[in-house]
């Protein structure tokens, strides 16, 4: 499953605007093998209204080559795979 999110921060994880995806989030969590974050290098250090994952949630991060280091660390020090992609 291919999700995005609104925003990501390292105190709240990933954040949406509308408090009624958290349900469908969630359940789509539970109903795959795989969940793919998509989320440009904008989000990062954003919140939105609801949270709707941990920070540490396991999942594969899909972003932009600028994605603020500080979550590169994060995530190579919570063994979550990200993928950095050109900006084109």
């Amino acid at each position: 499953v291919f999700l995005t999110s609104e925003g990501m921060d390292l105190e709240r994880g990933y954040t949406v605007q509308d408090k009624n995806r958290t349900g469908l989030y969630t359940l789509l969590a539970r109903m795959t093998r795989r969940l793919y974050m998509l989320l440009d290098s904008a989000k990062f250090d954003r919140q939105a209204f609801a949270t709707v994952y941990p920070p540490d949630k396991t999942c594969r991060v899909i972003s932009t080559q600028n994605m603020p280091p500080k979550f590169v660390e994060f995530y190579a020090r919570k063994g979550i795979n990200h993928t950095l992609l050109p900006i084109e």
